[in-house]
Parts: C-alpha cells; sequence; structure tokens
C-alpha cells in the first residue's frame, strides 16, 4: 500500500501505523505525529532532507518486527525527528538512505532496547547521519550498530549492552 502526502501545509497524523514491508509513505509534505507510531516495516520518502517526518513531544513511538528481522525499515531523502519517547525492540535494521537524516532532537528519548542487533546502515557513504540531541539508550543487552556518523549533543548511555559507531561523527554532549 502507499500513501501519497502532497499538501501545500504541513500534514498532522494521530496515529502512523508501518508493518507491511511493501508499504510506502511519501509525498511533498512534512508529517507530524501526536500520538503514536509504530515503524516496524516499510518506507518514508521525500524528495530531501528538509522535508521532516516528526513524532512530536509527548508521543510515543516503536520499531518492532512484526515480519521478522529481515524485513528492514527505511527513511529515504527524508528527515526523522524524535522529540517523543521512541524504542527500538525489533531486530530488523533501520536504514538512512539517500542522505536521510534521523535527529533525535532535544527532549527526545531514543531506546534501543531486547537483546539482539539494532542496526543502523545507509546506501551511501558520507551522507545521512544518526544525530542524537536529546537522551540515546541502550538497554537489556541490545547491541546498537551505527554505520552513518553519529553526531551527539545529548545524553548517550548504555545501561546494558552494548553502542557500536562505525562512522565519523562528534561528541559535544
Amino acid at each position: 500500500a502507499q500513501v501519497d502526502v502532497d499538501c501545500t501545509a504541513p500534514t498532522l497524523l494521530r496515529t502512523l501505523l508501518m508493518v507491511d514491508p511493501a508499504g510506502v509513505l511519501e509525498g511533498d509534505s512534512s508529517i507530524s505525529i501526536n500520538f503514536d507510531l509504530v515503524f516496524g516495516h516499510g518506507l518514508i520518502r521525500g524528495t530531501g532532507p528538509a522535508q521532516q517526518i516528526t513524532l512530536l513531544a509527548g508521543a510515543t513511538g516503536s520499531f518492532p518486527a512484526p515480519l521478522g528481522p529481515g524485513l528492514p525499515r527505511i527513511v529515504d531523502s527524508r528527515t526523522f525527528n524524535n522529540q517523543g519517547s521512541l524504542s527500538w525492540t525489533g531486530d530488523n535494521p533501520l536504514f538512512l538512505d539517500s542522505g536521510a537524516v534521523f535527529d533525535n532532537l532535544s527532549g527526545g528519548l531514543f531506546i534501543a532496547g531486547g537483546g539482539g542487533t539494532r542496526l543502523v546502515d545507509s546506501n551511501l557513504a558520507g551522507g545521512p547521519s544518526f544525530q542524537n540531541h536529546g537522551v540515546f539508550e541502550v538497554r537489556d543487552g541490545a547491541t546498537a550498530d551505527i554505520e552513518p556518523a553519529f553526531v551527539n549533543s545529548g545524553t548517550a548511555n548504555v545501561v546494558s549492552g552494548t553502542l557500536r559507531l562505525r562512522g565519523n561523527g562528534t561528541d559535544t554532549g
């Protein structure tokens, strides 16, 4: 299933549920979610990193793997902002493709939890980045394996598990 969001103004969604590996959300509008996000599988695509999808403050989100670890979630040519509370429990990877950026904003909580590996990867070297300006935590024996640049000006906590930073990056937090 594919949903095109081509509005002249930003779009506000209460809930976004993406669990079909063939699911695509794309369009020209910035998208905000103010209650609940489940991004298990599928593709969120834009036309450049200036286009944003944002989990707003007070909202909750999850990255499960309802159909198994072999089916990724992909953000392509868009910036994914987290201002809420986002928990990654599924063993499937997150791909930041075509210059996409994941930005855990100030006030945002990103948890890589549960056993297994939480891989952030990309189809391009040097373009995408994983940015943390909030709180990034590894819990419950998870391994957070981040291939793109990790830019940290927030707090990165390894409560239980491993944080592997494979790309270039900076730490001012």
